[in-house]
């Protein structure tokens, strides 16, 4: 499969990013960049959004994305990457309290409640495989909560999932808890698939910029021209870009992540 996927991302205005609450992955590199060669034939990619009001979402966020890319379970299966991310949370726990040892900065009496409730976090998963003996190329999507996944083909934008329109955002997205040894997130978690062509596009990204591309398409204007050209050397840069829409309201200040495969 040959390819590009490219990473973008900044933190709340105001915010480090050492409070940067999102996360993304791919299967093939940890690069913000990377080039795909004709050998790989299975891509997979994960953007996810960890909630403001929960203790480590950062942290929950990184390790869902990660599980999610690197386990090679079918897409049938995807929830069985989800139950691993959360089998692994008390590793993740114990590590961070031995780092806030290290640097003599125990857990606090009063982060030990938010430590309790877990973290919780949105996400949405994209794998594509080369095409099959029958010439057709497919992909399969899967989510929970407001991330949200466009394919675009040419000059249209052919699939939104799982988020159709500005209106539906708010602030109470389905979550997946670090907690949730029950698996409850399985009646959340939602599936789409598809095919792809060569020249498709595809975009993964957090709720501000979700619901920033369905207000523009709904104004019957093309937001996807603008996310095309990030990195080339004629067009805005992607924090320049940010600026502008956080400062005329268009754009919510929030953390942001977008991940582009461009699929050759």
């Amino acid at each position: 499969m040959r390819g590009q996927i490219d990473t973008f991302w900044l933190p709340k205005a105001g915010a480090t990013d050492a409070e940067y609450e999102d996360a993304s992955a791919n299967s093939v590199s940890d690069q913000g960049s990377v080039d795909l060669t004709p050998e790989v034939d299975d891509v997979r990619i994960a953007v996810a959004d960890g909630a403001t009001e929960s203790l480590l979402s950062g942290n929950w966020a990184r390790a869902l994305s990660q599980r999610v890319v690197t386990e090679q379970v079918s897409h049938r299966r995807w929830a069985d990457s989800i139950k691993l991310a959360i089998e692994d949370w008390p590793a993740q726990l114990d590590a961070y309290r031995a780092e806030r040892d290290s640097r003599n900065k125990p857990i606090a009496w009063y982060e030990e409640p938010g430590l309790a409730r877990g973290a919780e976090a949105t996400l949405i998963a994209l794998r594509l495989r080369n095409a099959r003996e029958d010439g057709n190329a497919y992909w399969w999507s899967m989510a929970v909560g407001d991330a949200t996944l466009f394919q675009i083909r040419g000059d249209s934008c052919l699939r939104t999932f799982p988020m159709k329109r500005s209106e539906s955002f708010n602030t109470a997205p389905d979550l997946i808890r670090s907690l949730d040894h029950e698996s409850t997130f399985k009646i959340r978690l939602r599936k789409t698939s598809g095919a792809w062509q060569p020249e498709d596009l595809f975009f993964l990204c957090t709720d501000a910029l979700a619901a920033w591309f369905l207000e523009r398409r709904e104004h019957r204007e093309k937001p996807w021209e603008v996310w095309r050209d990030f990195g080339s050397d004629d067009c805005i840069t992607f924090e320049r870009w940010v600026d502008e829409e956080r400062g005329n309201g268009r754009l919510k200040n929030d953390d942001v992540t977008l991940v582009r495969m461009h699929c050759f």
